[in-house]
C-alpha cells in the first residue's frame, strides 16, 4: 500500500516524524500499470501468490508479472474495477529477484488453493541460487 492513499502517506509521514525522520515516498501517486512497468524495468521479478479480486483467477497463482502480464492486469483492472498495482489487496506478490538481492529465490515446489472466488499459493520448497 501507500501508492495512492493520502491517508497512508500521511500516516507514514507522521510515524517518521515522530521518530525524528523524514518520510520519502518516490512512488506515491504512481499507481496502476505505470507502477508495475516501473518496478519491472528496475529489475524486480515477482510472482503472484494470492488473488482476491474479480477477474483474477487461479491461472494467476504462481505467474511471474512480466511487462506483458502487467498490461493484461491493467485491462482486467479496468474491466473489473480494481487497482492494477494491487494496492488494495486485490493480489499479493512475492519478489524472487531484484537488484537488492545478492541471490535469486528459486521456487521449487508450490501448492495453489482456490475456493472459487480467491486463492493463494503456498511455497513449500524454495532455495537461493546464484545469479545467472
Amino acid at each position: 500500500g501507500g501508492l495512492a492513499s493520502a491517508h497512508q502517506r500521511d500516516a507514514f509521514g507522521a510515524a517518521a516524524s515522530a521518530a525524528g525522520l523524514r518520510a520519502i515516498a518516490p512512488l506515491w501517486g504512481r499507481g496502476g500499470v505505470a507502477y508495475l512497468r516501473e518496478v519491472i524495468g528496475a529489475g524486480f521479478r515477482f510472482v503472484v501468490v494470492s488473488v482476491s479480486a474479480g477477474g483474477l483467477g487461479p491461472e494467476w497463482l504462481g505467474a511471474e508479472v512480466t511487462r506483458e502480464r502487467a498490461e493484461g492486469i491493467g485491462r482486467l483492472a479496468a474491466e473489473f474495477g480494481f487497482e492494477a498495482s494491487f494496492e488494495g489487496g486485490e493480489a499479493e506478490t512475492f519478489v524472487v529477484s531484484c537488484p537488492l538481492y545478492s541471490r535469486d529465490v528459486e521456487i521449487r515446489r508450490a501448492r495453489a488453493s482456490w475456493d472459487g472466488y480467491r486463492g493463494s499459493l503456498e511455497i513449500e520448497d524454495a532455495a537461493l541460487r546464484a545469479r545467472a
